[in-house]
């Protein structure tokens, strides 16, 4: 199975709202190379804002887990209407 995503140039805290026209590029990635490298990146990436905040490397990894983790728990919880 292979996701597709849009790969676009810009600069962080760009918004796909703010320039509809900018060039972008269809990607299709395998999700079985894709989630273990998305996994990876995103683990070091919320350990590095916990890093930025203070902790140390150690806490910080343990708080990336924890507020992964947690973050899922939230986003399974689905709200009656």
């Amino acid at each position: 199975m292979r996701v597709p995503f849009y790969l676009r140039p810009g600069k962080p805290g760009d918004r796909l709202r703010d320039d509809l026209s900018a060039p972008r590029l269809l990607v299709g990635v395998a999700t079985e190379d894709f989630a273990s490298a998305w996994e990876r990146i995103y683990h070091q990436q919320v350990a590095q804002h916990f890093r930025g905040l203070g902790l140390r490397r150690d806490s910080a990894r343990r708080a990336a887990s924890e507020a992964i983790s947690h973050t899922r728990q939230m986003s399974r919880l689905q709200i009656p209407f």
